[in-house]
């Protein structure tokens, strides 16, 4: 059992911590955007009020898109407080902090990514719901 300890630690020295899970979402909704065609311009930004997850931009479309995937398991109301958080800074602090460049009316899309979703939702927190 010692022994096992020391392999699993030495191979996490060496390949770095296992990925959380709220992780590997992230990375994989950024390989999505990557395969249609969106550059990813920040990843887990930090902001004033706290995180901003993916910011990408399609170069053909000119979609701006504030991605923010999530695993909880929040009720309804939870999640819409906590999304409408996150997207009201999105709008906020990547039109000053991390592209302050690009006009403020410049049109921002913003999607909730949840594993599980009701069937009759299409949006959280004035964001599309996917």
């Amino acid at each position: 059992m010692i022994l096992a300890g020391r392999i699993r630690a030495a191979l996490l020295r060496l390949i770095g911590r296992p990925e959380s899970t709220g992780a590997r979402g992230e990375r994989l909704a950024a390989e999505w955007l990557v395969a249609h065609g969106y550059r990813i311009l920040g990843r887990n930004i930090r902001t004033g009020f706290g995180e901003l997850d993916i910011v990408a931009y399609h170069p053909e479309s000119k979609d701006l898109v504030h991605l923010e995937p999530s695993i909880d398991g929040f009720s309804w109301a939870k999640r819409e407080e906590r999304f409408s958080k996150k997207f009201r800074a999105g709008k906020k602090y990547i039109f000053t902090d991390v592209l302050p460049w690009l006009k403020p009316g410049t049109q921002l899309k913003q999607v909730a990514v949840l594993v599980t979703r009701g069937a009759d939702r299409d949006t959280l927190a004035g964001g599309d719901l996917r």
